[in-house]
């Protein structure tokens, strides 16, 4: 819209176009034609009828609503992923301890003992390299 608006406004057709994302103050720079002044008289007998503002509160709140759904669900896939993350790097530390104790030939008792996970668990990350 804001293309519209600055790069095509001497376009007759884009000129109308870009009203309809026009506050009635922007509207009453631009009084030089018919079309606008029934535009922006239109708007003012729509935002003075009592059912257009009552529709447009609840639109306001639905879209408040949603606003607030998708924030809410950013935020929980923002701490969901910080915790697979931080759930993975544990993973991948305990992974590169392993490896480096058996490099250390280092009993799989003792190793698994490190890291605090059964021997089973050991012997699998050992034999996934």
């Amino acid at each position: 819209m804001e293309y519209i608006k600055r790069d095509c406004y001497n376009d007759e057709k884009l000129k109308y176009i870009a009203m309809l994302d026009m506050n009635l103050e922007e509207l009453d720079k631009i009084r030089e034609d018919e079309v606008v002044m029934n535009y922006k008289s239109e708007l003012e007998r729509m935002n003075e009828n009592e059912e257009f503002q009552r529709y447009m509160s609840v639109e306001k709140m639905n879209e408040m609503d949603r606003n607030t759904s998708l924030y809410e669900a950013r935020e929980e896939g923002l701490k969901q992923g910080i915790n697979q993350g931080l759930t993975q790097g544990r993973e991948s530390e305990k992974r590169e301890v392993i490896n480096n104790l058996n490099k250390m030939n280092l009993n799989i008792d003792v190793i698994a003992g490190a890291v605090k996970l059964p021997i089973d668990d050991v012997l699998k990350i050992l034999s996934s390299n």
